[in-house]
């Protein structure tokens, strides 16, 4: 009977010690899930943070270039009718050199608006981009 008791203790605490190794991976793997998926979530929300910005540039430069191409073919219309009623060769000249310099001006205008758009919008997108990348390497080492 002693003899029994004896084995039973033997092979009792191993299985215990077993058992608590078991739950320390358990507890480890479980903590390790929750971060790796926070840090996925923060990752695809900058990713949509960025794409919100991308997509806004975007639209300002579609509306920017649908209203040069408007200005523009408004200043042709308004060459075309000019010309119509020329009666000189030099009044024609004078026409054209106007007309041009409206389209240069026009041109200049909206392709300083398109830089000034387009780098306000890389700057936003850099800014939400490295609070992203903070946020994520924050967490981590948090987790470390």
């Amino acid at each position: 009977m002693v003899k029994s008791t004896i084995h039973k203790q033997n092979t009792e605490e191993p299985r215990q010690m077993a058992n608590i190794g078991v739950d320390w991976a358990r507890h480890v793997t479980e903590e390790s899930i929750q971060r790796t998926a926070s840090m996925i979530d923060r990752g695809i929300t900058t990713i949509g943070r960025a794409a919100d910005f991308f997509d806004k540039q975007s639209s300002e430069v579609r509306d920017r270039s649908l209203l040069m191409a408007k200005e523009t073919i408004a200043n042709s219309m308004e060459f075309a009718q000019r010309a119509m009623h020329v009666r000189e060769p030099q009044e024609l000249l004078q026409l054209q050199s106007e007309f041009l310099s409206k389209q240069a001006q026009t041109l200049a205008e909206h392709s300083r608006h398109f830089g000034q758009s387009i780098a306000q919008g890389m700057h936003q997108m850099g800014n939400v981009t490295s609070l992203g990348l903070r946020e994520a390497s924050r967490a981590a080492s948090e987790a470390a």
